[in-house]
């Protein structure tokens, strides 16, 4: 899973948590700065699964930052033998990511974002891929619970949300040979491992 994550980290591009240029860093600062202006003494145990989201966060980073995880990506998928059904699921997971990687080996997860260049109607009108495409602290729990629904709120008020978008122009010029292949296959893939990592 190192390697995976190193890949959707590092080559698909997927925002990380703990890095400020990411939407859901300043989510999670938001929270936060709400949790530190309360006093109540309930909220101990919110500001410990803050904590723990944070320090996960930063030793997870340093982690999946290591190039090395790409270089023996395809060898720990062959060496890899798996002793239970969850960890024969992690492996098939495993094998359509390093397979994407070796297919698309720089493409990123925005490669065909539709408003990539245009922020200010990103802002006001469209729910950015960067803002729902991410890396999270964990999917259980009060922390989570409060940052969906913060996000959710923010969803409501946009009109719209960006998805991959092949645009071509048939006004007699050359028409590209763009496809949403590696999204259709990333997207399921990236859904696989969610719903591996919360029912483990």
């Amino acid at each position: 899973m190192l390697s995976v994550f190193a890949y959707l980290y590092h080559v698909a591009d997927i925002p990380y948590y703990r890095q400020e240029d990411a939407y859901l860093y300043w989510q999670y600062e938001m929270i936060s700065d709400w949790i530190e202006q309360n006093d109540e003494a309930e909220l101990d145990s919110r500001k410990e699964e803050l904590k723990v989201a944070q320090w996960c966060g930063e030793k997870v980073e340093q982690k999946i930052f290591n190039h090395k995880n790409l270089e023996v990506f395809g060898r720990r998928i062959t060496t890899f033998r798996p002793k239970n059904d969850f960890e024969q699921e992690c492996l098939n997971v495993a094998q359509g990511i390093f397979s994407l990687y070796t297919e698309y080996p720089a493409t990123t997860v925005f490669q065909h974002a539709k408003y990539a260049d245009d922020e200010a109607e990103q802002e006001d009108e469209v729910i950015a891929m960067n803002k729902y495409i991410s890396f999270i602290a964990d999917g259980k729990g009060w922390l989570y619970e409060t940052l969906a629904e913060s996000v959710n709120n923010e969803f409501n008020e946009c009109g719209t949300t960006e998805e991959p978008t092949v645009l071509k122009d048939f006004s007699g010029a050359s028409v590209t040979n763009c496809s949403l292949e590696f999204e259709s296959r990333l997207f399921p893939l990236i859904g696989d491992l969610c719903y591996l990592l919360s029912n483990d």
